[in-house]
């Protein structure tokens, strides 16, 4: 028991040492003008910078609604070359399944069922 009572002082006076020093800073920066002065005019620059920031930040906002617009533009675009395409060869397709069906009509080619074409040769060609 003897042994504890030192530390509990130490304790105690640690305790009560930072309790005095926390409160001597907390009264100092409450009656200490120049600091508030300082933190005014810091509050007023940081408010400028901010400001510009703002700024800045909406002309890069505007800048990428306007690439987001031609992308958009591109895509569509794009869309419709790829439709156009599609139609192309479906027409192609189309053709060359009337042509075949005419080859075949007139015996010059046969088509088999796995889908390979034999050439029938007539003679007289």
């Amino acid at each position: 028991m003897k042994r504890h009572i030192p530390a509990l002082l130490a304790t105690f006076l640690i305790t009560g040492f930072m309790t005095l020093a926390l409160s001597v800073v907390g009264v100092d920066a409450m009656y200490n003008k120049k600091t508030i002065e300082v933190t005014a005019s810091q509050n007023a620059a940081t408010t400028d910078v901010k400001q510009a920031e703002i700024v800045q930040l909406q002309a890069m906002v505007s800048q990428y609604q306007q690439r987001e617009a031609q992308y958009q533009q591109r895509e569509q675009q794009y869309q419709q070359q790829i439709q156009q395409s599609q139609q192309q060869l479906a027409n192609a397709n189309s053709t060359l399944q009337q042509l075949l069906q005419a080859l075949q009509n007139s015996r010059l080619i046969r088509l088999d069922s796995n889908g390979q074409i034999t050439i029938i040769g007539q003679p007289g060609f």
